[in-house]
């Protein structure tokens, strides 16, 4: 459309933009709108689609900054802010600061510029997390565990892959399956497990759903693996619990 601007691109580095308009982006393939005042980081070889909304006569205006190496990789895994997910931030001027900073070392080019730079960059990752942490202080959805756990309790019937748990929670899947543990004492893929058994214990006992029903609705996928799975765990087949559990 006139005076509409777009980009829609694949880097190999990581995009960070701080929105000064509503915009829209790409995820999963799916266009989704975003709001003035959001922060995104796109990670390498990612689709960025940004552009406007249907409302706007004009394009979306931002601050971006392009960043990557093994110190962007390393502090990205130490502060785990969101990834392809917006976020909002407490210092709306932080990241234009930081371009600021490295325009003036790049036009001056004095000796040591370049680890000057680099310098900024990973100050401003830092920053860009103590203003995460203020800004979200008080929401009870910015543990970026628990974001990563409701996605994979939302829906027990479907096994949501480790590495989109991962990025959830701005993780490496190593590093994300270690604090989990950590944290819930039990592995992401037996969290899963632990609640698919825990509602067909309910599911045997209350409703007049068959076995073969209730495997295919948590997701088992056949009731041999239900059944299996579920003697395995409770130490009856689905078939004994039900019958010496159901008031008659």
């Amino acid at each position: 459309a006139p005076g509409e601007w777009c980009i829609k691109r694949v880097f190999d580095h990581y995009t960070f933009s701080y929105f000064l308009t509503p915009y829209l982006y790409e995820k999963d393939s799916k266009i989704l709108s975003g709001e003035a005042g959001d922060f995104i980081i796109i990670p390498p070889r990612c689709v960025v689609y940004h552009g406007p909304t249907s409302d706007m006569s004009g394009g979306f205006e931002n601050d971006w900054l392009y960043a990557m190496g093994e110190e962007v990789d390393s502090l990205l895994e130490k502060y785990p802010l969101p990834l392809f997910e917006p976020f909002k931030i407490s210092s709306p001027d932080l990241l234009k600061k930081c371009v600021l900073k490295i325009e003036k070392e790049f036009d001056k080019k004095e000796s040591g510029f370049h680890d000057k730079m680099a310098f900024t960059v990973s100050s401003f990752i830092v920053d860009l997390w103590r203003s995460y942490l203020s800004a979200n202080a008080n929401d009870s959805a910015f543990d970026p565990l628990e974001r990563s756990r409701s996605k994979l309790l939302d829906n027990i019937a479907v096994s949501t892959p480790l590495s989109e748990l991962a990025s959830i929670s701005g993780y490496s899947q190593s590093r994300f399956c270690a604090l989990y543990v950590e944290k819930y004492g039990i592995s992401p893929k037996a969290d899963l497990m632990r609640e698919r058994i825990s509602l067909s214990k309910r599911l045997l006992k209350f409703s007049e759903k068959t076995i073969e029903e209730i495997a295919l609705q948590l997701g088992f996928g056949s009731i041999g693996h239900f059944s299996k799975y579920f003697k395995k765990t409770v130490g009856k087949t689905p078939t004994q619990y039900r019958n010496q559990t159901v008031i008659r």
